[in-house]
C-alpha cells in the first residue's frame, strides 16, 4: 500500500493592514495642535521680543478666521476651498517666524507647527481626496442660516462673559504695579489660581455650548470664547506645574496677558449681543 506524502506546511507572510486613509477629522486635530503650538510659543517667547507681535498675530488674529470654515459639523467642499485660500497668509507668516526663530529654543516648536499646518493645507486642496470626498454643498441648509439662540441661552452666555471679564479685571488689578506683593501674598496663590479658574470654568462652558450650535454664529464669538479659554487654560496649567503660582511671571507681563484675555471675552461678549440683536431686527 502506498502512502501519500504529505505536502508540507507553507506559512503564510503575516501582511501589516494598510494604513488608515486620512479624513477631514485628522486634518481638524492637526489644526488644533497648531493653534497649541503656537499659544505655547507665544507665551514662552520674550515680551518685547521680534516674534511676540508677530506669534500674536498669527494665532489669534488670522488664523482663526482662516479655519473658521472647518468648524461646521459638516463642511461643504466650499468650506474647504475657503480655509485652503485663507491658510496661505498664515502659512506665510508662521514660515517667517520660524526663521527668526533659528536660534532660538522655540524653533523647534515653531517648525513643528508649521509641518503640520503645511500638509493640512496639502490635505485640503480640491484635487486631494479629502476635499473630494466632501459634499458639493452643505447638506443641512441650517448650517447656512443664522443660529437661533433660545433667550435663556442668549443669558447665560452673557453672564459667563461677565463673570469671565470681573475676574480677569480682578487678576489685571492685582498684577498691576499699583498693588503690593505684600497683599497679593496675603490675599493666597490659592485664591489668585481660584479667580483663574472661575474664569476658566465659565469661559468652558460657553465654548463647549458654542461648539454645539447648528448654525452661523459669528467669528467673534466663536473663535475669541475658544482664544480666550486657551489662553487661561494655558496659564494654569503652566501655574499649576509651578507650584500653583504664577509667580514666575513677569507682573506685566501678567497684566499684559490677562488684558489680552479680557479683550478676547469682551469681543466675544459683542458678537453675542450682535447676533442677539441681528436674530430680533
Amino acid at each position: 500500500m502506498s502512502a501519500v506524502a504529505a505536502k508540507p506546511r507553507v506559512e503564510q507572510a503575516h501582511q501589516a493592514p494598510a494604513p488608515r486613509a486620512r479624513e477631514l477629522a485628522d486634518v481638524r486635530a492637526d489644526l488644533a495642535e497648531v493653534s497649541n503650538l503656537l499659544a505655547t510659543a507665544y507665551i514662552a517667547v520674550p515680551k518685547g521680543d521680534s516674534l511676540d507681535e508677530l506669534l500674536h498675530h498669527i494665532a489669534y488674529d488670522i488664523l482663526p478666521p482662516a479655519v473658521a470654515p472647518l468648524s461646521v459639523a459638516q463642511p461643504s467642499q466650499a468650506d474647504a476651498k475657503a480655509a485652503y485660500d485663507a491658510l496661505f497668509t498664515p502659512l506665510a507668516c508662521l514660515n517667517a517666524a520660524t526663521t527668526l526663530a533659528a536660534s532660538t529654543p522655540l524653533h523647534g516648536t515653531l517648525a513643528q507647527a508649521f509641518v503640520l499646518l503645511d500638509n493640512a493645507h496639502t490635505e485640503l486642496d480640491d484635487a486631494g481626496p479629502i476635499a473630494r470626498a466632501l459634499p458639493a454643498a452643505a447638506l443641512l441648509a441650517k448650517h447656512d442660516m443664522p443660529a437661533e439662540l433660545a433667550r435663556g441661552q442668549f443669558d447665560i452666555w452673557r453672564g459667563c462673559f461677565s463673570g469671565a471679564a470681573a475676574s480677569l479685571q480682578m487678576l489685571i488689578h492685582l498684577y498691576n504695579h499699583a498693588v503690593s506683593h505684600e497683599l497679593r501674598d496675603e490675599v493666597g496663590k490659592d485664591v489668585i489660581m481660584g479667580v483663574l479658574q472661575h474664569a476658566i470654568h465659565l469661559l468652558g462652558q460657553v465654548s463647549t455650548q458654542v461648539r454645539e450650535v447648528e448654525g452661523l454664529l459669528p467669528d467673534d464669538l466663536r473663535w475669541r470664547t475658544y482664544a480666550s479659554h486657551s489662553m487661561l487654560v494655558l496659564a494654569e496649567t503652566i501655574g499649576f506645574n509651578e507650584g500653583f503660582s504664577l509667580d514666575f511671571f513677569a507682573d506685566s507681563y501678567l497684566v499684559v496677558y490677562f488684558t489680552a484675555a479680557l479683550d478676547a471675552v469682551n469681543l466675544a461678549n459683542a458678537g453675542l449681543s450682535s447676533h442677539w440683536e441681528a436674530q430680533h431686527a
